[in-house]
């Protein structure tokens, strides 16, 4: 018998996809009870049509920012802890101090991010003028004082940086 059904299955998929939508209409809470019941269950069957459909997914998502908004807001005040935990960690991280950096600077000047070489640890980045930006060393970067109003510190400390970055040590 299961036999059977599953090859009518196989044979007749658009028979049984109209089947199960007709059930699912006829019962609206069954589904919504199950998911409450089984919410490991549900939530691995949605990431793995996540992962299976990412074009559906990402059509849904365009079509609904106000609901992933308010699901994140949910989230966020239902896991205050749990999140300021995670960020205290990712901020300990040397691509956390990055992200961190980044962000501060924008906030206080409203300089942009094109790097010309990659940070690393104990570097700071100096900006050529608004846009580009020279990661040297923090000694490097503090040995003269400068300002993007100034044209004759930036220019001293350009050369500097193009020095550095052409050498790579100073």
């Amino acid at each position: 018998m299961r036999e059977y059904q599953k090859a009518w299955r196989l044979a007749n998929p658009e028979k049984k996809k109209a089947h199960n939508k007709a059930w699912r209409d006829a019962n609206p809470t069954y589904t919504r009870e199950w998911q409450k019941a089984h919410p490991e269950e549900f939530k691995q069957i949605c990431t793995k049509w996540r992962k299976n459909n990412p074009e559906k997914a990402k059509a849904w998502d365009k079509r609904n920012p106000d609901k992933i908004k308010k699901q994140q807001k949910e989230y966020s005040q239902a896991n205050k802890d749990k999140i300021r935990i995670r960020q205290r960690k990712h901020n300990q991280t040397p691509r956390g101090k990055l992200v961190k950096l980044k962000a501060t600077s924008k906030r206080k000047r409203e300089l942009g991010c094109n790097p010309f070489n990659e940070p690393i640890l104990n570097m700071h980045g100096h900006h050529l003028h608004k846009i580009n930006v020279i990661y040297i060393p923090k000694d490097l970067h503090n040995a003269y004082r400068h300002r993007q109003s100034n044209e004759k510190s930036m220019l001293r400390i350009n050369i500097l940086a193009w020095a550095y970055l052409e050498s790579s040590s100073y």
